[in-house]
C-alpha cells in the first residue's frame, strides 16, 4: 500500500511528459490477498505522442503475463492518454495500430504492480515498416477474405506471452499491404476465413503448419518487405464440435437462454451462435480448427450477468467440451411519474457506469404501463446510474439522469446488492414545450483544435437545467428539446479526463453571473457561437481505511488560496476533479462513516496543508488513509537550547485525525500538561525548581477535531 503519494504529469507545449517522484511511498503491513476493489488495485496509464503532439483515437492494450486476466482495449483520449486499472500482477502494454495506420507496434517491458502502485508508461510512435503480399488458392486466385497476420517469434522468456503485432484481410484479388509494422524480426501467419468454404489449410511463411519451422523475416534495417504469393490448400479434414453446459455459480441450477457465441480469439467478430436448452446444454459443429473466443450471454430478464472472453481450441474431427458458470446480478427496480403522480409509461431507462473515463451503457429497459421498470441483472461492484429519455412519446419530456440531474456528474448512484432489489425513489420528469428548439455549436479551445466529449448544457434565467448534450470529436454539439426564448449554456468537461478544461459559460463568461442569454427559437436549430475555453488542471485519488485499505466514501474539498472551494463525491474510495482553474490548492477529505477529517498530507489544519501549485495541463494524484480514531504520534525530536534560555523543544510527526496535540512532562511519577497547540512542536520552559542538566521526558496525543482523544506516543528524553 503506498501511503502518501503526488503524481505530476505535465502535458507541456511540445507533448512532454514529466513524470516527478512519488512523495514518501512506504510499505505497508496490509493483508496479501485482498478482494479486488478501487482500494486494491494498481494503475497503468501514460499518453501517446506522434513527432511531439499527443495523438488521439490509438488502440492500446493491456496483457497479464500470467494468462490470469483476459487482454482489455482502449483508445487514447482527445488529450492522447489511456488508464488502466488493474489487480496486482505483471503487465504488459502495447500500442497497436490498425493496418491501415502508418506507426510501429511498441510495446512496454513487462511492469509490475502491487495495491495501490501507480505506474506511467508512456509512448512515442514511430513510422512503420511496408510488407506487402498476395493470397491465392490452388488455381491463382485470390482469396480475399482470408486472415493474414504478423507475429513477433515467441518469447523464450515469456513463452505464453501473445505475439501478434498486426493482423488484416486482402483486397478483392488477395493483396494486401501492411504500413506499420516495427523494425524487428517477425513471422506471417496466413488463414483461410474459418467460416468460408471451401476451408484452408493455415500456414507460416513459409510453406509450413509448424510454428517452430517458420520463416522469420528480420525488417530491422528495412524499409520494405515483398512476401510474394502464398497459396492456401484446402482443408481435406473433419471440422470439430464444441458443447457444454452453463450453471448458475450461486446454486449449480442449469441456465436456459443463455446465447453462446462463439467469436474471433480476440473477440471482434460473432463468427457462431447457439442457445442452451432446458438442462443448460449447448452445441456448435461445423467448426475449422483453431483457437476462438467464447461469450456466454443471459437472456434480458435473467438475473445472471453475461461472461466475455474465454477462450476455447477446436481440434478437427473431435468433441471439445467447455462448461461454465454464470454470476448472479443486482437487481433494480424504479418508477417514471410526472409531478402530478402520473405514471410515464414508455420512458427509456439506461443503466451507465463509469468506466476508464468513459460513460457507458450495461442495460436497458422501459417504463410498463404503470411506470414500472427493472434491470434484473447489473453489476455490483461498481456504482450505477440511469438515464431517463422519452422522445417518442405523444407527450415530450426532457431528458433527465436518475435524481434530476441533467449531467451524469450530478446524477445520483446506487450500487446494486445480490441479497436484495434496490428500490430507486421516483423520477419525475418534466413536459418540454409543444414547440421546441435546437441548439447547434462547438467547444473550442484557445488553440481553435476541437474539444470532444464536453457537455453542454442549457439553463434557465433561474439557473434551472433544460437539457444538455456533449460533443462529438469535431467539438460540435446538438441540444434538442429546448423551450423557445432565453437560455444560459456552459460548457463543462464530464468525462473524468485529466487533465480537462476549465467550465465555460457563453459567451466567454466564468460565471452564470456575468454569462450572455441565447434565444431558442422553435421548431428550427440554431447556431451557436463558438465556446472557447482553455486546458485546466485536475486531482484524483483513493481515500482508503488506513488500517484495512478498505475503500471509503465521503467528500473531497479542494480549496484555492482565496477560498474558492471546488467539490466532488468520492464513489468507490475514488475521486476525480477536472477543469479547474490554475492555481495553488490544497486538498481537504470529509470522509463518511464517522472517519475522521484530514488535510493532505495528513495535516490537522489546512495551514498545515500540502500547497499544490496547480498549472495548466498537470493532473494531481492525493491519496488519504483515513481513521475513526486518532493515531499515535510519533516524536521525533526533545532538544535543550541553550543553558541561558532554559528551555526543552518537542517534535512530533503530523498524525492521523489530529485536531490539536496534548503535551504532557514527566515530574516525579506524575504526568503533567505543559501545552496544546496545532503546530508540530512545542517549546517548553524548565521550571525553576530543576537545574538545566537535569533529563526531561515528554509524551503527546492527540485531541480530534470531534473530541476524541487518541492514545499517548512512547515518552522521548532529552539526552
Amino acid at each position: 500500500m503506498v501511503r502518501r503519494m503526488l503524481t505530476f504529469v505535465a502535458l507541456g507545449a511540445m507533448g512532454l511528459a514529466l513524470p516527478l517522484a512519488p512523495v514518501q511511498a512506504e510499505p505497508s503491513g496490509a493483508a496479501s490477498s485482498p478482494a479486488i476493489g478501487p482500494s486494491s488495485i494498481g494503475t497503468i496509464h501514460g499518453t501517446v505522442y506522434d513527432q511531439g503532439k499527443v495523438r488521439s483515437g490509438v488502440r492500446v492494450s493491456l496483457t497479464d503475463v500470467s494468462g490470469r486476466q483476459p487482454t482489455r482495449y482502449l483508445i487514447t483520449t482527445a488529450s492522447g492518454t489511456y488508464w488502466f486499472d488493474a489487480p496486482p500482477g505483471t503487465y504488459v502494454v502495447a500500442v497497436i495500430p490498425a493496418p491501415e495506420n502508418d506507426f510501429q507496434y511498441d510495446a512496454s517491458a513487462p511492469t509490475t504492480i502491487a495495491y495501490g502502485d501507480e505506474v506511467e508508461r508512456n509512448f512515442f510512435l514511430k513510422r512503420g515498416i511496408i510488407l506487402t503480399g498476395k493470397v491465392t488458392n490452388a488455381a491463382g486466385k485470390g482469396i480475399a477474405n482470408a486472415i493474414v497476420q504478423v507475429h513477433s517469434p515467441p518469447s523464450p522468456v515469456y513463452p505464453d506471452r501473445p505475439t501478434l503485432i498486426s493482423e488484416m484481410r486482402p483486397d478483392y484479388d488477395g493483396t494486401y499491404r501492411f504500413r506499420s509494422l516495427p523494425p524487428r524480426p517477425v513471422q506471417v501467419f496466413i488463414m483461410g476465413n474459418p467460416l468460408s468454404t471451401p476451408r484452408y489449410v493455415p500456414e507460416w511463411y513459409w510453406d509450413t503448419p509448424d510454428r517452430g519451422q517458420a520463416q522469420t523475416i528480420d525488417l530491422t534495417s528495412r524499409a520494405s518487405f515483398a512476401m510474394g504469393t502464398t497459396i492456401l490448400m484446402a482443408v481435406p479434414g473433419t471440422p470439430g464440435t464444441l458443447q457444454g453446459r452453463i450453471t448458475a455459480q450461486d446454486s449449480g441450477s442449469d441456465l436456459e437462454g443463455v446465447e453462446v457465441r462463439l467469436t474471433t480469439e480476440d473477440g471482434s467478430t460473432i463468427l457462431r451462435t447457439a442457445t442452451t436448452n432446458s438442462i443448460g446444454s449447448y452445441t456448435i459443429s461445423g467448426i475449422t480448427p483453431g483457437n476462438y473466443g467464447l461469450d456466454l450471454v443471459p437472456g434480458p430478464t435473467s438475473p445472471y450477468l453475461p461472461s466475455y472472453g474465454d477462450v476455447v481450441s477446436i481440434v478437427g474431427g473431435n468433441t471439445t467440451t467447455l462448461n461454465d458458470t454464470l454470476e448472479r446480478g443486482g437487481a433494480v427496480t424504479g418508477r417514471v411519474i410526472t409531478a402530478q403522480g402520473s405514471p410515464i409509461p414508455g420512458v427509456a431507462v439506461e443503466a451507465r457506469i463509469f468506466l476508464y473515463g468513459t460513460m457507458i451503457t450495461v442495460a436497458s429497459a422501459m417504463a410498463d404501463p404503470t411506470g414500472s421498470y427493472t434491470f434484473s441483472a447489473l453489476p455490483t461492484d461498481r456504482e450505477i446510474t440511469f438515464y431517463y429519455t422519452a422522445t417518442d412519446l405523444p407527450t415530450y419530456y426532457l431528458p433527465q439522469w436518475y435524481g434530476g440531474g441533467s449531467t451524469p456528474g450530478s446524477a445520483q448512484y446506487v450500487t446494486p446488492s445480490v441479497a436484495q432489489t434496490t428500490n430507486l425513489a421516483d423520477t419525475i420528469m418534466a413536459p418540454g414545450t409543444a414547440s421546441t428548439g435546437t441548439l447547434r455549436g462547438r467547444v473550442l479551445n484557445s488553440g481553435r483544435n476541437a474539444i470532444a466529449n464536453a457537455q453542454v448544457t442549457a439553463y434557465t434565467a433561474t439557473g434551472v437545467p433544460l437539457a444538455s448534450g456533449a460533443t462529438d470529436e469535431d467539438g460540435v454539439y446538438l441540444i434538442t428539446g429546448l423551450p423557445p426564448g432565453p437560455v444560459y449554456l456552459q460548457a463543462v468537461d464530464d468525462t473524468e479526463a485529466y487533465p480537462g478544461f476549465i467550465p465555460e459559460w457563453y459567451l466567454d463568461a466564468a460565471t452564470f453571473a456575468t454569462a450572455s442569454a441565447f434565444t431558442v427559437v422553435g421548431d428550427q436549430i440554431s447556431d451557436v457561437d463558438d465556446i472557447v475555453t482553455d486546458e485546466g488542471t485536475a486531482f484524483r485519488g483513493a481515500v482508503s481505511d488506513y488500517d484495512t485499505d478498505a475503500p471509503v466514501g465521503g467528500v473531497v474539498h479542494i480549496v484555492g488560496a482565496q477560498g474558492t472551494t471546488f467539490t466532488t463525491q468520492v464513489r468507490n474510495g475514488r475521486y476525480n476533479l477536472g477543469g479547474l482553474p490554475p492555481g495553488t490548492y490544497s486538498v481537504y477529505v470529509s470522509p463518511a462513516g464517522g472517519y475522521l477529517p484530514m488535510w493532505w498530507d495528513e495535516a490537522a489544519t489546512q495551514a498545515q496543508a500540502e500547497v499544490v501549485n496547480a498549472q495548466p495541463g498537470y493532473f494531481f494524484t492525493a491519496d488519504f488513509e483515513v481513521s475513526k480514531t486518532p493515531h499515535q504520534p510519533i516524536i521525533t525530536s526533545v532538544t535543550k537550547g541553550p543553558r541561558n534560555q532554559r528551555t526543552v523543544t518537542v517534535k512530533w510527526e503530523a498524525t492521523v485525525g489530529a485536531g490539536r496535540y496534548q503535551v504532557q512532562r514527566q515530574q516525579g511519577m506524575r504526568w503533567r500538561g505543559v501545552g496544546s497547540t496545532v503546530n508540530l512542536r512545542l517549546q517548553d520552559p524548565i521550571p525553576p525548581s530543576q537545574s538545566w542538566s537535569d533529563s526531561f521526558c515528554y509524551r503527546v496525543r492527540v485531541l480530534s477535531p470531534a473530541g476524541v482523544v487518541g492514545p499517548w506516543s512512547p515518552q522521548e528524553c532529552t539526552a
